[in-house]
C-alpha cells in the first residue's frame, strides 16, 4: 500500500524525547512531498470541537486540520483501510 492524502498513518518513531507524546497518535496525510525528502505533511486525526456562544451560535473552538506537522516516511505507519483509530472514527 502506498501513502497518498488522504491515508490515515500511526506515529511509530519519534526524534527527540521530548516529542515521547506522540507515539501512537494517528495523523492523516495531507500532502505527499517530493520522493527525495521522503516526507509527508498531517495533522491529528481528532474531530473539529465547536461551543456555542453567547448569542446561540455554533463557533468553531478547534480544527486539527489547521495545525499541520511534516514527518518522516520512517517516522510513520500506514494503517490498513477500515480499522478504528483511538479516537474512534472509521475510516
Amino acid at each position: 500500500m502506498q501513502i497518498v492524502p488522504g491515508s490515515r498513518c500511526q506515529i511509530v518513531k519519534v526524534r527527540f524525547r521530548h516529542d515521547l507524546h506522540r507515539l501512537g497518535r494517528v495523523i492523516v496525510v495531507t500532502k505527499v512531498n517530493l520522493p527525495e525528502f521522503d516526507s509527508v505533511w498531517a495533522h491529528d486525526d481528532k474531530p473539529i470541537t465547536y461551543h456555542t456562544n453567547r448569542n446561540g451560535r455554533r463557533v468553531v473552538v478547534s480544527d486539527p486540520r489547521c495545525i499541520q506537522s511534516i514527518y518522516s516516511l520512517d517516522e510513520i505507519r500506514l494503517l490498513p483501510h477500515g480499522s478504528l483509530n483511538p479516537s474512534g472514527f472509521r475510516e
